[in-house]
């Protein structure tokens, strides 16, 4: 319990990796946090954002192509 106490709280799940230590009752396990298979923290205001600039960069292409038909005839 000490071990897991001592695991950074920041994140709701945090891989760890469990090692035993010892025999019978003199067994005693570590508990350290795994980093190699850490997931990665999604940053979904940047994915937002960037779908918010693309979608205006093709409205604006899409009013450009209208306006040039609307002169057209």
């Amino acid at each position: 319990m000490i071990d897991l106490k001592a695991l950074p709280h920041t994140e709701t799940l945090v891989p760890i990796t469990i090692t035993r230590l010892g025999e019978e009752r003199s067994t005693r396990y570590q508990i350290s946090p795994t980093e190699a298979n850490r997931p990665t923290r999604i940053n979904y205001q940047a994915i937002a954002d960037a779908m918010t600039q693309e979608l205006m960069s093709i409205h604006k292409e899409r009013e450009h192509a209208d306006s040039i038909k609307t002169e057209e005839g």
